[in-house]
């Protein structure tokens, strides 16, 4: 993949990567550490993870990106990407989801959520952060 990027790049070519970072499968590293296999489910205890998904579009188990250990997990993923690899930018998928606050009615994904407006801030400020250093490093 580095050698992919870094062609991409003599050629004047960005490289955009699709990041779900909404959910994860049950077989995840990180679903794996706090999982109850009883209900064959994330555990009432995982940091990472809702035990129910907060919305009914939820394919895998759905990450709790109100959670320290979600916003921390999210943020070590932007770093590597675009320090270790030198991608130029992510494309979200569901970044609707990355709040707490749904309902099941997908037209109301259309209002204001404060806490989406701001997770996605925050990842936004990070990027914005980590790929100026990645351009000075250049």
């Amino acid at each position: 993949m580095k050698k992919f990027i870094d062609e991409a790049h003599k050629r004047g070519m960005a490289v955009i990567m699709d990041a779900v970072l909404n959910h994860a499968t049950g077989t995840s590293p990180l679903a794996q550490l706090y999982w109850n296999a009883a209900t064959n489910q994330p555990a009432a205890g995982s940091p990472y993870f809702n035990v129910t998904a907060t919305h009914p579009f939820s394919v895998f188990n759905d990450f709790n990106h109100e959670s320290e250990a979600t916003k921390y997990h999210t943020a070590r993923y932007i770093r590597h990407w675009l320090t270790e690899y030198k991608l130029d930018g992510f494309r979200w998928d569901l970044s609707k989801g990355f709040t707490q606050r749904n309902c099941a009615d997908v037209n109301c994904w259309n209002q204001i959520d404060a806490t989406r407006i701001a997770t996605l801030a925050k990842i936004l400020r990070l990027y914005a952060k980590l790929f100026h250093q990645v351009l000075i490093a250049f």
